[in-house]
């Protein structure tokens, strides 16, 4: 897996700084540590489907057809984020995915 990166800067981001946020938004909890994990495998697969798509000089259009979706689901394929929750926002009304129910029911 590639060294993670500042994305605004393009700096290599210091483990130092990895760790402590760790530690900070992830620390011990066995929901936090599933959901890191589920995240960080989301992203390498996303940087996966990046990359291959780039070596094989497809645009995301061009891949979407050959896979018979839109250029927008390779995007958001490609375009995924790593969501740091804070330790105050543990509660589950607080989660993007909580609020956008509530306004559906």
């Amino acid at each position: 897996m590639r060294p993670p990166h500042d994305v605004l800067t393009h700096r290599r981001i210091q483990p130092g700084v990895v760790r402590f946020l760790y530690d900070r938004y992830v620390g011990k909890n066995p929901g936090r540590i599933e959901a890191n994990d589920r995240e960080v495998l989301n992203a390498a697969i996303a940087r996966q489907i990046f990359d291959l798509r780039s070596e094989s000089g497809l645009s995301q259009r061009e891949l979407a057809e050959r896979v018979g979706t839109s250029a927008s689901a390779v995007c958001r394929l490609e375009d995924v984020e790593i969501r740091f929750v804070s330790p105050s926002a543990d509660r589950t009304e607080s989660r993007p995915d909580a609020r956008r129910k509530k306004k559906k029911a």
